[in-house]
């Protein structure tokens, strides 16, 4: 045992010098990466929301082309199959009274 603590005390560590080097190489690592790294996400947000965009579109395009209306919002309250499609056109004479 008393041979163990001998050969630890007898180990060098880093000197400050070294570990001081090792900090500064990791952040101008750091400060390069990271910015092209949260530009990167950002554009990755701008694409999905483009394409979710675009699915949108031909969705009510396409809900257009079947039914020959555009989709009414939905009413929170309506549920069952015609949800959303209760009526033919935004305004009806009962609704401009």
């Amino acid at each position: 045992m008393k041979q163990f603590f001998r050969d630890v005390k007898n180990e060098e560590g880093f000197a400050l010098v070294e570990v001081a080097i090792a900090l500064i190489v990791m952040g101008v690592l750091l400060g390069i990466g990271l910015p092209s790294f949260l530009q990167y996400l950002q554009w990755q947000k701008i694409r999905d929301t483009k394409e979710k965009q675009e699915k949108i579109f031909y969705s009510v395009a396409s809900f257009v082309l079947q039914n020959g209306f555009v989709p009414l919002p939905a009413d929170p309250y309506e549920k069952g199959e015609n949800f959303g499609m209760s009526r033919p056109s935004a305004q009806k004479s009962e609704d401009l009274r």
